[in-house]
């Protein structure tokens, strides 16, 4: 299952580092769900609607023809340059963070809460007061990991009987990764082709051997293993080596994977009888120890025979090695939980590989930092009870009807950009409206998320404490990776499959089940309000819905049928057409330059960022199109009301290039290009997709092809 996301991932992981700084407002009570009941968390954000909004946030100094970013996102860069994070869609997760903090801090009105409802708040209640509870987590120092450990121990001791699959199926229900990551694939509309798992790849650690052998070093001080000095030294840079056998595993997988390798033919699949005779381990008891029998076949994400190999070389290994190397991995999931010199040491493993959050000094500090990500960590393992009590308690669903309305404008204009494409011939076309009619949209969240009985149901087995921080942790990741698969197996159809949380300001195309989610954390001010004027939401909102469709038609879409499998559902002409069209973007965001606060000029990969690209450009069109289709033509050049002499075209493609409003962060974005992210950094984003827009030219005056100083081309990149 591939997932695309507006976001970059980089903009989740900063939502970690919120805190409960002193421009946040007093707790919300949710009685009533208005607009106004958003928390603020930044000065006059996110309340600053309307044409306030708009012209409040632009630099009209700046020539939109030089520089658009600069021209619609000026103002608000100087303004929010010192929140961080400071782009607009962190900040509008800041307020939408601060109001499901104020669910699990019992900050509502409980009278109203039915007792299923009581159910599943006590639930939450309990694991956020565990996890914030910064007093106690110190005070439990090493001894909630003490039991894992042992586990791992024993599993792993020469007189043990265990297969290293059964072991590897024990971690995952640990939140204990090995060297691979399962995830369930529901074969949708495919059923008789049997359940399967998707093998990807987990985390790897690029450390020094003397890190390695100070987490070992707890674990001999604990008296879990024994090690003497020399030992140690020699058990850790093993563990190194297999660490950076490990990346270059993920390394040649990345390199050798196509974007749509997911959706090939099920002859791709590999069935457990013969993995296991391939790799000399029998992996029908990994199956087992998941409780997932029923599962037929596995995919190994990438490249088939460099997994056989791992895995023949795992079956070789010393099984008390491997016990080493299996509390290593514990120590890399779970020390974060734990009292501060456990925490200072996942931090020291964790640098440069993932986004950590940072401790400071003081106490309260730790506490504010302790709440924000909290509050994430919640949506992300718990995500279909936390959205639930998000959407009972906190959303508000008078917005629910104008987005899902513009998203039926949105897909209707769809259609007629694909009618209309001269490089599609007829048999095309008909396939990709046949393809339009099979989307999947849901707007806000799906319909089974609002029936309290049915959560309640799947939540049935779970039970937390709100004095066991880590245990909970544990048993939270362990049901967000395997509860739905089970589920699923034991014919389960009352729920579904839930991309992301509800809150998290983002949305979502998914390529095998072709559905869209446009989550309700999106669904607010500053970029979707009812004071907004059209021009306004369909240059936000509108946008991001048509970003979202777009994924269905770019450079991986464009090799999914309408039943989401891998098929050349085009003409060849047409799919020689649109290659060439591709590579015109790819091409054009590849020149394209960004220069840094520091001076230094940067350029990002136009392959690498395609299929966002594509998105971004059809999704930018489509909406223009639905606006001036609801307002006609003829007010597209009409100022509006209020708006400083601005046209309604000028107002919808400012609104475009505000919803990307984000101060520049030298070393984020180089970070971004590094980590080879799809999204280019905003500046370039919004600078992209207006260049390709003749109606751009023609709203701002500007003399093609110079939309942007930063977008220089000299032909203008167009799709359908």
């Amino acid at each position: 299952m591939v997932v695309l996301s507006l976001l970059w991932a980089g903009a989740l992981a900063s939502l970690a580092t919120l805190s409960s700084a002193s421009s946040d407002s007093a707790p919300v009570h949710l009685q009533i769900r208005t607009e106004e009941s958003q928390p603020t968390v930044a000065p006059d954000f996110p309340h600053l609607v309307g044409h306030e909004r708009l012209l409040s946030w632009m630099n009209r100094s700046v020539d939109p023809c030089h520089d658009f970013y600069a021209y619609t996102c000026g103002g608000y860069d100087a303004k929010y340059a010192n929140q961080n994070p400071a782009s607009v869609l962190a900040l509008m997760g800041r307020s939408n963070a601060k109001l499901v903090q104020n669910i699990f801090e019992q900050k509502i009105d409980l009278s109203s809460q039915s007792s299923v409802d009581s159910t599943l708040l006590k639930k939450a209640v309990s694991y956020y007061q565990a996890c914030t509870d910064v007093k106690l987590i110190s005070s439990r120092g090493f001894s909630p990991l003490r039991p894992y450990a042992q586990k791992i121990v024993d599993y792993c001791a020469p007189s043990s009987n265990h297969s290293v699959p059964w072991i590897f199926g024990k971690l995952q229900e640990m939140a204990t990764p090995p060297l691979f990551e399962t995830v369930y694939d529901q074969v949708a509309l495919s059923s008789d082709k049997g359940m399967r798992l998707i093998f990807d790849p987990a985390p790897m650690y690029q450390v020094d051997p003397s890190l390695v052998k100070q987490v070992l070093s707890v674990y001999v001080t604990e008296n879990l293993i024994e090690l003497g000095d020399s030992e140690l030294d020699q058990v850790a840079q093993w563990i190194v080596d297999l660490e950076i056998a490990g990346i270059g595993l993920v390394k040649s997988i990345s390199s050798k994977r196509d974007s749509a390798m997911i959706y090939e033919d099920i002859s791709t699949y590999t069935n457990v009888d013969d993995l296991s005779s391939l790799t000399n381990l029998d992996w029908k008891d990994y199956l087992e120890a998941l409780d997932m029998q029923k599962v037929k076949s596995v995919y190994l994400s990438g490249d088939h025979d460099t997994w056989i190999s791992v895995f023949k070389s795992i079956s070789k290994f010393d099984r008390q090695h491997l016990g080493y190397f299996f509390l290593w991995r514990l120590a890399c999931a779970h020390f974060g939980k734990l009292s501060t010199p456990y925490y200072d040491l996942s931090g020291k493993i964790l640098q440069g590989i993932v986004q950590v959050r940072r401790l400071d000094a003081t106490p309260y500090d730790r506490v504010s930092v302790y709440q924000a990500d909290c509050v994430r960590e919640m949506g992300i393992n718990l995500n279909y009870l936390t959205g639930y009590l998000y959407v009972k308690n906190a959303f508000n669903d008078t917005q629910l009807a104008p987005a899902e309305s513009l998203t039926s404008n949105i897909l209707g204009s769809f259609k007629d950009m694909i009618a209309v494409s001269q490089w599609l011939d007829q048999s095309s076309k008909d396939a990709a409206e046949q393809k339009l009619r099979s989307l999947t949209e849901i707007v806000g969240y799906p319909d089974w998320l609002s029936n309290s009985q049915v959560v309640v149901d799947f939540h049935a087995s779970l039970e937390f404490s709100p004095t066991t921080y880590l245990e909970n942790a544990i048993t939270a990741s362990s049901f967000k990776g395997l509860a739905l698969s089970r589920a699923h197996l034991a014919n389960e159809t009352r729920i579904g499959t839930l991309m992301g949380y509800p809150w998290e300001v983002n949305a979502f195309y998914e390529q095998t089940t072709l559905t869209m989610q446009i989550n309700a954390g999106i669904l607010q001010r500053p970029l979707f309000s009812r004071n907004n004027p059209d021009a306004m939401n369909y240059g936000s909102l509108g946008t991001i819905i048509g970003h979202e469709v777009g994924h269905a038609f770019d450079s991986t879409g464009y090799t999914i049928d309408y039943r989401g499998r891998l098929h050349s559902w085009w003409s060849e002409e047409s799919r020689r057409n649109f290659v060439s069209r591709a590579k015109c973007f790819a091409d054009q965001y590849g020149n394209m330059t960004l220069t840094l606060n520091d001076g230094r000029v940067v350029s990002i990969d136009g392959e690498v960022t395609l299929t966002e690209t594509i998105a971004d450009n059809v999704g930018l069109n489509a909406a223009l199109r639905a606006f001036s289709g609801k307002i006609g033509q003829s007010q597209l050049d009409l100022p509006m009301d209020g708006f400083a002499g601005l046209t309604a075209s000028q107002v919808f493609f400012i609104s475009f290039g505000q919803t990307w409003c984000s101060p520049l962060a030298d070393e984020l974005v180089l970070h971004r290009i590094s980590d080879k992210d799809p999204h280019p950094p905003s500046q370039l984003r919004v600078a992209g997709a207006v260049a390709n827009l003749p109606e751009f030219y023609t709203t701002f005056q500007c003399k093609p092809p110079s939309a942007s100083s930063s977008a220089a081309t000299t032909n203008m990149c167009t799709l359908y």
